[in-house]
């Protein structure tokens, strides 16, 4: 099997040298370079949790064709793998490589997990917007705070406090049309360093977004708050 006059091998190949014609290696003495198939097509893209996905690349060039012969004409078409021709008494020209064709475009990725927090009762649920935008800020974490506005200030803020000690501060402002309320922490003193942002949209929900790129929305349901939050980068007005 794969001598010259045998069958060839189970995969349609002989020996060096040989060719397998119609199941029987033949000496043609003339090269066959096998011509390369087309690429593969890419794979969609498309990944959860963060950010969106990366357009996949394109499938693979094909492979290139059989090695030069040295006898006989130009190799035509064969396997995905050319076949060197047999010695002859010129040099052939080399088999030709195959071209790939490009794979689709990967889809966008999807964002974090949403998770909302137990709906909290306000002390005050007549508090002012101001207030309850606060205090809804300060539901992503586990301390409690008690947040009072003052309007006394230019800007007015609202201060949020544990106990006596004041933890974050909220300085509001007017961006185009919308009351924006800027939250630094209480130790910035000289607020040079926001670490979250908070507007009311039309529908009444705060949206909140925080310097690492979670954002939250807070729903007022009665004299009870609930902020929900997702782990993905979003622009508030």
């Amino acid at each position: 099997m794969g001598v010259e006059g045998k069958a060839c091998f189970t995969n349609a190949t002989c020996n060096q040298g040989l060719t397998c014609a119609s199941n029987v290696c033949v000496a043609f003495g003339i090269g066959t370079g096998g011509a390369g198939t087309g690429g593969a097509a890419g794979k969609t893209g498309g990944a959860p949790a963060g950010g969106g996905g990366n357009q996949m690349q394109g499938g693979s060039s094909g492979t290139t064709g059989g090695a030069q012969a040295t006898g006989g004409a130009q190799a035509t078409g064969g396997m995905a793998t050319g076949t060197g021709g047999a010695p002859g008494n010129s040099g052939g020209n080399p088999g030709m490589g195959g071209t790939g064709t490009g794979g689709a475009t990967g889809a966008g990725g999807g964002g974090g997990t949403t998770s909302c927090f137990a709906p909290m009762t306000l002390d005050s649920p007549n508090a002012g917007d101001k207030v309850t935008a606060a205090v809804c800020f300060g539901q992503k974490y586990t301390d409690s705070f008690t947040c009072a506005w003052d309007g006394s200030q230019v800007p007015d803020v609202t201060l949020c406090s544990i106990g006596v000690n004041v933890a974050y501060v909220v300085v509001w402002g007017d961006v185009n049309g919308v009351t924006l309320g800027t939250v630094y922490d209480s130790q910035d003193v000289n607020l040079t360093t926001p670490f979250g942002y908070i507007v009311k949209d039309t529908s009444g929900v705060f949206q909140v977004q925080w310097a690492n790129g979670d954002y939250g929305e807070c729903q007022v349901l009665g004299n009870q708050i609930q902020l929900c939050v997702t782990p993905v980068a979003t622009t508030i007005p």
